[in-house]
């Protein structure tokens, strides 16, 4: 009941088509340049406009109002900077014309916005623009699986890659699809699968109209895939995708939510903070080539305590490959590490990771994250909750040669407060740490900045009663 109602949600949502000017976002300079070595790449992942940027506009992509799947979305708005930004917020529907509103977010304050108090729609998109930088903006996404949080991001593409995905009898997956600009845009998705490479008409020449979101279901058009991962690619025009995956929990060890944003570039390195293997927890590691040369991949393990040999992976031209921890050797059981993978090859492509967790583990629900491609000295983090309801945790990857020394803060309604016990927190080279906030206080509302004195990765995880919620920080300049 709940795929049929999903279907016929999302078929009274699709939109038609027509042409813009091509555009494609630029791969990243150096992944590993400090912040001081000049201006994070916004080709990447979502990097918020600096202090000197006169405007900076974010573009936000999630799932509304899903029967039995999610009945209440939210828009967090985080001003790290020491003035106000004043700005218009304008909601592109599934269903219906645009909607603008204006929005002020005062200095080191956060702002959440729900679209529902002026949107009738399953789906929606927006698009945010300010009149100064050091924003970061995350959708969030609430229902019966938990929550699940998606950064905006801060530039389109003409390309978006996903490298995880599923459409078995248990599993839901969609892509998002948001044109945000006064021309339309023409489409193709192709797909991976354990059957090889295919590029079906059904999804060929897809029009996805001006200011306007359209949903395409892959269950109709690559059915019973255990392994799907999507190339999204404009004929004409650039775009914002995003991908929602539902686990309903027909088959044990699987069952949860995710929405995630999808990648705008391959890269040669890719960064994953946090990482456990217990029983009930299964961590999988999925590696995309959307290209047409064979790629050499070595993914260097980060322990706690101890060390792991790394792993060599070869994926083929228009290939996949997937990596359990729980069935690997080489990682240890019950020991938190990170993962940096590189390409030593240089073919670039695209990793995600994907965590299902259910009994015997405490936690519960399903999260899919892109990796970083880029470290920084300062992340934020709009959403966030630390309390009796919401463990949450920061976790601090250092793949530099020195130590990093880390500040955790919080913006509380205009006063930065410095979070006891996270203060000058050392992270050594090579190595990762985490924190459990609910440990330094306790609040329903918790936007954080992480700073450190070396560029780092930051991970923000959250395991609400239900679900799970993982994501990679936004980074500022």
């Amino acid at each position: 009941m709940t795929r049929r109602i999903f279907a016929i949600l999302v078929l009274g949502g699709m939109i038609a088509a027509g042409a813009v000017a091509d555009a494609r976002v630029e791969r990243p300079r150096n992944p590993t340049a400090p912040v001081s070595a000049g201006r994070l790449d916004r080709g990447a992942q979502p990097v918020a406009a600096p202090a000197s940027a006169l405007s900076s506009t974010y573009y936000c992509v999630g799932a509304m109002n899903l029967p039995n799947l999610v009945n209440d979305a939210r828009i967090v708005i985080l001003n790290t900077a020491d003035t106000a930004l004043n700005g218009t917020v304008t909601y592109q529907p599934s269903q219906g014309d645009p909607v603008d509103v204006p929005v002020q977010v005062p200095p080191r304050t956060r702002v959440v916005l729900k679209p529902s108090a002026v949107l009738k729609a399953t789906y929606a998109s927006a698009t945010v623009a300010l009149d100064g930088g050091q924003a970061a903006i995350e959708w969030v996404a609430l229902g019966p699986y938990g929550s699940s949080t998606i950064p905006c991001t801060t530039g389109t593409s003409d390309t978006w890659y996903f490298a995880e995905g599923a459409t078995t009898r248990d599993a839901i997956e969609a892509i998002v699809l948001d044109n945000p600009f006064p021309a339309d845009a023409v489409v193709d998705l192709s797909f991976t699968t354990e059957d090889g490479h295919s590029a079906p008409e059904a999804v060929t020449s897809l029009a996805v109209a001006p200011h306007s979101t359209r949903v395409i279901v892959l269950d109709d058009v690559v059915r019973r895939r255990e392994q799907v991962s999507t190339v999204v690619h404009a004929r004409v025009g650039r775009f914002v995708a995003a991908r929602l995956q539902l686990f309903d929990g027909s088959v044990p060890g699987r069952k949860g939510l995710s929405i995630a944003l999808g990648a705008p570039a391959t890269g040669t390195r890719w960064t994953f903070p946090e990482g456990y293997v217990v029983p009930g927890l299964n961590e999988h590691f999925v590696f995309f080539n959307p290209g047409d040369k064979e790629a050499h991949v070595e993914v260097d393990l980060l322990l706690e305590k101890g060390e792991a040999e790394p792993l060599d992976i070869t994926i083929p031209p228009e290939g996949r490959f997937t990596v359990t921890a729980n069935q690997e050797g080489r990682i240890p059981k019950g020991v938190p590490h990170a993962a940096v993978v590189r390409s030593v090859n240089g073919v670039p492509v695209v990793v995600e990771r994907r965590i299902d967790a259910s009994p015997p583990s405490a936690r519960s629900g399903l999260a899919i994250t892109l990796g970083s491609q880029l470290d920084a000295r300062r992340w934020a983090f709009p959403a966030g909750q630390a309390d009796k309801n919401v463990d949450e945790w920061i976790v601090v990857v250092n793949t530099g040669d020195a130590p990093a020394h880390v500040n955790v803060t919080v913006l509380a309604d205009g006063q930065p407060l410095a979070v006891d016990g996270l203060q000058g927190v050392e992270v050594g080279a090579g190595q990762r740490r985490a924190f459990r906030l609910g440990d330094h206080l306790q609040r329903v509302a918790v936007p954080l900045l992480v700073e450190s004195d070396q560029p780092v990765v930051v991970e923000r995880d959250m395991y609400p009663k239900t679900g799970t919620a993982m994501v990679i920080g936004v980074a500022l300049n």
